[in-house]
């Protein structure tokens, strides 16, 4: 399985092996990066194995996978049972829901899929990539958002802000580890200063939203913003990971009829969607129609809503 994974990633970088899957001490699998790899570049697209369609009523979501798991080829099935599964949750034995469950990933329109090498990319509290469902190739991407040294692991986020106690029991219950990255290692003040933000970031969210419906009057409201995206680069988190608090300091702007403020806060997270998202990501198309409303050639309506409800979906 590991030669097989290799063999694929292999072939779509014919000339340097840009990602090697790996056995980690302590993790399972895990991806190591081929070679130095900087901000913005593409190191994975990937069609999903399966998918299985949203539930109706009361209908099992089980009954979909079930569906969808019986059209594989045996070999295909093979490969599906060779993820992990959480077996704290699930049993030693491997069985449909678990790994399901434990490995399944978010597309659009309701659905969600399996991705063999998407899935191999482990969990880090402050990643160096970030992966997102491509509705325009029909595939799932992951691009790196920070420069990454040849022979580092290269991982992703399975959750988004919280201290480290929520994050270490959120990992646990959904999908059974625990988290070892160098954010959960902090100790003392360190970590008594890290838990601090990282409430504050979460609070902040609520705050601007809040803000913005009871129409605060829009300095204030964007003092907010920025105070958000200073604690994020305070954590040390990549930039893209603002992309989405930039969404809600376009939705303000627009709210106030500040279509000029818009347009700028919409090519700052225009940059961020590039490194983040790549060049055919759809997000790009809704900052453009944001930048090209100050120029007098678009309506504009509705794109920060738009914007906010995909990277909702995102887990941004």
């Amino acid at each position: 399985m590991l030669r097989h994974l290799n063999d694929e990633l292999r072939q779509q970088q014919p000339s340097v092996q840009l990602l090697q899957v790996v056995r980690i001490k302590g993790k399972g699998f895990g991806v190591l990066a081929g070679r130095d790899i900087s901000a913005g570049e593409r190191l994975l697209e990937e069609s999903p194995l399966m998918r299985a369609a949203p539930t109706h009523g009361d209908e099992p979501v089980l009954q979909n996978v079930e569906r969808a798991a019986l059209s594989l080829t045996a070999a295909d099935q093979a490969n599906l049972f060779s993820l992990h599964q959480h077996t704290g949750r699930f049993g030693e034995e491997k069985t449909l829901e678990g790994v399901w469950m434990t490995n399944a990933l978010p597309l659009d329109h309701g659905f969600s899929g399996i991705f063999l090498q998407a899935a191999r990319f482990n969990h880090d509290c402050c990643p160096s990539a970030y992966a997102c469902w491509n509705g325009q190739l029909e595939k799932e991407t992951v691009h790196a958002i920070a420069d990454i040294k040849r022979g580092s692991e290269i991982t992703i986020s399975y959750f988004r802000e919280g201290t480290r106690l929520e994050r270490q029991e959120h990992l646990q219950s959904a999908f059974g580890f625990e988290c070892l990255c160098a954010m959960c290692g902090l100790t003392g003040a360190a970590l008594e200063k890290s838990d601090v933000r990282q409430e504050r970031i979460r609070e902040l969210d609520e705050v601007i939203l809040a803000a913005s419906q009871a129409h605060r009057p829009k300095k204030e409201v964007l003092a907010l913003v920025e105070e958000r995206i200073h604690l994020l680069g305070e954590e040390g988190f990549a930039p893209s990971r603002a992309k989405r608090t930039m969404v809600d300091a376009i939705q303000v702007c627009q709210a106030h009829g500040d279509v000029k403020g818009a347009s700028e806060w919409a090519r700052k997270a225009r940059k961020l969607v590039l490194i983040s998202g790549g060049a055919d990501s759809p997000e790009l198309a809704l900052h453009d129609e944001v930048i090209q409303t100050a120029r007098g050639r678009s309506s504009g309506q509705a794109v920060g809503s738009q914007l906010a409800d995909g990277l909702a979906k995102a887990g941004m």
